[in-house]
């Protein structure tokens, strides 16, 4: 588990590159300044269960196919951000997200 939440950090939020990273199963990251885009390395935390990367200055498009790789994520909040999810998939159904129980994207533009 990783929370650095509400902790003021800001600037850009580089690559993943650590492979112990790889191991997380909580990721929160809210609550700070954090801009620019997400970083797409965090899509490959395969052990992710919950994600928190609200009340940040993220922006760019998300789609998501990218969040469709996180199979064991269970808990997304993506709220208050710059960031336009793009849902626009060929085949989208629920068995992309088997385990998902809560979403949050307030403030998204979908």
């Amino acid at each position: 588990m990783l929370d650095l939440s509400n902790n003021n950090f800001h600037g850009q939020l580089h690559e993943f590159s650590n492979v112990s990273f790889f191991m997380l199963e909580k990721l929160d990251l809210s609550g700070n300044n954090f801009e620019g885009w997400i970083p797409q390395s965090i899509f490959h935390f395969r052990s992710l269960n919950v994600l928190q990367l609200s009340s940040n200055n993220f922006n760019g498009t998300l789609k998501l196919d990218a969040i469709k790789s996180l199979a064991n994520i269970t808990i997304l909040d993506l709220s208050y951000n710059n960031l336009l999810i793009d849902t626009n998939v060929i085949e989208a159904h629920r068995s992309y997200f088997p385990m998902m129980s809560i979403v949050k994207l307030a403030s998204c533009n979908l």
